[in-house]
């Protein structure tokens, strides 16, 4: 029997909401705070074993068999998913090895025999572990050893869940929308990780509760009407941090508004505008409405089967108001 072995669990990383995508590593470490040495045995030097889950497992002879059996699911109490567990990695010293039985256990046994002091320390690394729970709780593991004919019960090692750090990982403007002008919509990519909540200002748009994957962001759209400092608010409990960008505001202007016409047989116009506008990619235009533009480049509107009295307006609207040109005809 094992009744001085010890299994110290260590604090690993979580999610408040969602799962958290970035892999974490559980630190769990076999110690032997007993008086005497004991013996941890695989004299068959074997790497594998017939292994059963812990409900009938039974002892082998001559090997020391350490079951740990996570809980598995989606609930608060549960350590991950049966999906992430399989593809959680173990890493061990090299006097251990390990087998996975069933869809939540993992089975630890030497490679060979030898003694366990009262100064050993083995550490088993568990990678890639992926909580699918909030942080701040506790999950436990059962631990039970098999050793010769015996089958020992160690009891529950808990595992402290903690959110992860709050942070913004990133917080930036998307490159199209860089030079912006009134009434354009602007498009931000971000990460924000171990929020409860966290908002878009000024405006207080609530983003997303998904993380992004590793390395990734999301993103969020917002419509700018002034010079502006955007910034994210991000909460954990009572902590809050943020991050800012400024947003200027570029002056919208009207280079050319240009016309051509074609009289029809029956008076009516076929009428050709051509609209070149400066930092803005929206233009108003008098009994049509807004029509799209590109800030630059020369844009042509037709026209067919006008009114020959009629003329037309040009606008282009900045914070201050609209900036307003009638037509140039050309011959």
């Amino acid at each position: 029997m094992y009744p001085n072995v010890d299994f110290d669990s260590h604090t690993y990383i979580s999610s408040l909401r969602e799962p958290f995508p970035v892999s974490q590593t559980l630190v769990l470490q076999i110690t032997n705070p007993g008086a005497e040495d004991l013996p941890l045995r695989n004299d068959t030097g074997q790497a594998s074993f017939p292994l059963k889950p812990a409900e009938t497992a039974q002892p082998i002879d001559g090997v020391t068999l350490f079951y740990l059996v996570f809980p598995l699911g989606d609930q608060e109490s549960d350590f991950t998913t049966e999906e992430r567990f399989e593809q959680m990695t173990v890493t061990l010293p090299n006097t251990l090895n390990y087998q996975r039985v069933g869809k939540n256990t993992i089975v630890l046994f030497p490679t060979s025999t030898f003694s366990l002091e009262q100064t050993d320390l083995l550490e088993i690394l568990f990678g890639n572990v992926i909580s699918m729970g909030p942080g701040e709780k506790m999950v436990c593991i059962d631990v039970f050893c098999l050793d010769g004919k015996t089958k020992t019960n160690l009891g529950r090692r808990a595992l402290y869940r903690t959110a992860h750090p709050l942070s913004i990982g990133a917080f930036q403007l998307d490159r199209a929308c860089e030079k912006s002008a009134f009434r354009d919509h602007l498009r931000f990519s971000y990460a924000v990780y171990g929020a409860s909540l966290s908002l878009l200002t000024p405006g207080d748009t609530a983003l997303s509760a998904q993380y992004p994957e590793e390395g990734g962001t999301l993103s969020v759209e917002t419509t700018i009407y002034q010079p502006t400092f955007y910034g994210i608010n991000a909460f954990q409990g009572e902590q809050m941090i943020n991050a800012a960008l400024e947003c200027p505001l570029q002056k919208a202007s009207i280079q050319s508004f240009l016309g051509t016409y074609t009289v029809n047989q029956d008076g009516t116009r076929d009428v050709t505008l051509k609209i070149l506008v400066e930092n803005t990619r929206h233009a108003y235009l008098s009994k049509i409405g807004r029509i799209p533009v590109t800030p630059g480049q020369a844009c042509t509107t037709v026209l067919r089967n006008q009114s020959p009295d009629l003329t037309y307006t040009l606008a282009v609207e900045n914070e201050e108001g609209l900036i307003r040109r009638e037509v140039t005809w050309q011959s």
